[in-house]
């Protein structure tokens, strides 16, 4: 009978580190799939320039409202604020800042908590903790 209380034991204690290890684990890919979509809108707003001549109404662009809602869908974040020269970002937001010549957007990651990934017209693609703020068209 002892014998049968110290296996379930140890079962009970692997159980509980193999799931520690399998919370991060979809952090991290729910964080990777963050970045994927992001990088993917560097493409879209490349178009997007080229075919309007100005990154004014990006945030409102079809393709870029996709991308921004599946990354966004990646790590359960609710709200997208889509801003001209408005409100500053923050790590329950994503949020979108665009006007004729630049554009940035950012997404809420899991790890490090509070963070966001940020990509930009510059080429920039960074995770910080630093949030865009109201007229800030630059990841950093």
């Amino acid at each position: 009978m002892i014998e049968l209380l110290v296996v379930i034991a140890i079962i009970g204690i692997l159980s509980t580190i193999v799931l520690a290890s399998l919370n991060q684990a979809r952090s991290k890919a729910s964080d990777a799939a963050v970045k994927e979509n992001l990088s993917g809108i560097r493409s879209q707003a490349a178009i997007f320039y080229d075919s309007t001549g100005s990154y004014d109404n990006l945030c409102i662009n079809a393709n870029i409202v996709n991308a921004i809602n599946a990354a966004k869908q990646a790590v359960g974040v609710s709200s997208l604020t889509n801003t001209f020269n408005g409100t500053a970002g923050n790590a329950t937001t994503a949020t979108c800042h665009e006007n004729v010549v630049e554009w940035a957007i950012e997404v809420p990651v899991k790890n490090p908590s509070g963070a966001v990934h940020c990509v930009d017209n510059t080429g920039q693609s960074i995770t910080t903790l630093n949030y865009l703020q109201g007229d800030d068209y630059v990841c950093g």
